[in-house]
Parts: C-alpha cells; structure tokens; sequence
C-alpha cells in the first residue's frame, strides 16, 4: 500500500514510468547528458591500452603449467580442453565435455540443452585459444597459462578450485571451477 502512495505522488508530479509502478529520476537528480564530457579518441585509446597492459601483465605473470599428472585438477582442465580442441566430431566432442561436468549440471535433459546451446558453443570456438602455442593436448609440449586459483594449494583436501586460465584470443583470464565429486575433478562454473 505503502508503493501505491509514492506511486499517485510520482503520478502527481509527473515522473512515474509507464507500467512499472516505480518514479523515474526527476532531472534534478540525475546529471543531465548535455553536461557530461564525451570521452576523447586519445583518452579512450589510453584506457584501452592501459587496459591492454594489465592483460598483458598478467599473462606474463601467469604460471605455466606443463605437467598434468593423473587424478591432479590440472588433468581435469587437459581434459577439458582436449575435449572441446582435439575432437573433431561436434557431437563426439560434446558428449566428452559434457561428462566432465558435474552430475548436477547434466542430470536433466533441460540441463544438457543449456550446457550445448550455450556455454559449449563459446567454449568450443575458444578452447585451442588456451595452450599457450597452438597444439593439440596430447603433445608432449602442450601447456596452459594459470593466472591465478583459489586455493593457491588445489589438492584432494581443497574439493574445489577456481582457475583462471590465460587466452590468446581474450582480454582477460577466463575462471572455470572444479569440484570434486567421486574421486574425479568436474566442471562446477565453466566461463572458458
């Protein structure tokens, strides 16, 4: 009742927005566009590269992992990227990605429909992106560039871990969560 009231008073003073039920800013209470100083070419090519750099030195600063030992969470992000850069069958592809994934997010056709309209789409397009040279997962030389994790120490005692993995493609690392579920790391939040 109490919404109703501001509501006939926004009506009143002619500031209510149509069909929503809540008032708009009067002009007073916002800085009017005319006022605003539009943003230069220079000054927005200095926030680009400074942002640009950041990037960059992160990328630099950002562990370089080479050795993906068995059950590690480490092999977990491999075999994710294996899975969406060496298959070549789209469908083939998909099915080894989407068994990485934990149980939660594939128990359900609904589930499995979101996971392959939308996050294996982007993924897929992006996924050789994140060796640090083109290659395939299973050379000897393959490696991935970690800017970050949380827990810095990802281990069986950790049952989950957030890295962030460096891209040639994107501005900044891009998080995927692993969590452990029977024994085996699986996708929890994937943003590859």
């Amino acid at each position: 009742m109490r919404n109703v009231g501001w509501m006939v008073l926004a009506v009143l003073a002619g500031t209510a927005t149509a069909g929503v039920g809540e008032a708009k800013p009067s002009k007073a209470q916002t800085p009017a566009a005319e006022n605003r100083v539009p943003e230069t070419k220079e000054a927005k090519a200095a926030r680009e590269a400074e942002a640009k750099a950041a990037a960059q030195k992160a990328a630099d600063e950002a562990q370089v992992v080479r050795t993906f030992a068995a059950g590690t969470p480490e092999a977990a992000l491999r075999d994710i990227l294996h899975c969406g850069a060496d298959i070549s069958d789209e469908s083939a592809a998909f099915d080894c990605w989407v068994k990485l994934h934990m149980t939660s997010n594939r128990d359900t056709e609904t589930a499995v429909t979101q996971l392959k309209h939308y996050s294996w789409k982007v993924f897929r397009s992006r996924a050789d992106s994140y060796a640090v040279k083109p290659m395939a997962t299973t050379d000897k030389d393959f490696a991935i560039r970690i800017a970050h994790r949380e827990p810095e120490k990802c281990d069986a005692a950790a049952k989950e871990c957030k890295f962030f993995l460096v891209s040639r493609v994107r501005d900044l690392p891009a998080p995927v969560t692993l969590r452990l579920e029977d024994g085996q790391w699986r996708i929890y939040s994937i943003s590859l």
